[in-house]
């Protein structure tokens, strides 16, 4: 059996769709991004489509950067509080 990507990506100058994601400990994002960009600095937990959990301590990643990452999940705990994050998905 051939593999097949279940998550087919774009090119990045190319987003399918780009918006705000809520972060929730209990939700999944409704489909899987493929970027992340925080419009301050701050920390930030997610899970990749690997079920890898990783914390990014507020200053890891800077303000109004484009990280290309597989996301799954933007966590609540462990996300600064009121922290608004941008998402890329193909969607």
């Amino acid at each position: 059996m051939a593999f097949e990507n279940e998550h087919p990506m774009a090119s990045p100058d190319q987003p399918g769709a780009v918006r705000a994601a809520a972060p929730s400990d209990a939700n999944d994002l409704d489909s899987p991004a493929r970027a992340i960009m925080l419009p301050v600095v701050g920390a930030v937990r997610i899970t990749d489509l690997a079920g890898v959990t990783t914390t990014f301590a507020s200053g890891e990643l800077a303000a109004t950067v484009q990280y290309y990452m597989p996301i799954k999940k933007i966590h609540d705990t462990g996300t600064d509080s009121g922290l608004k994050i941008y998402i890329w998905q193909d969607k």
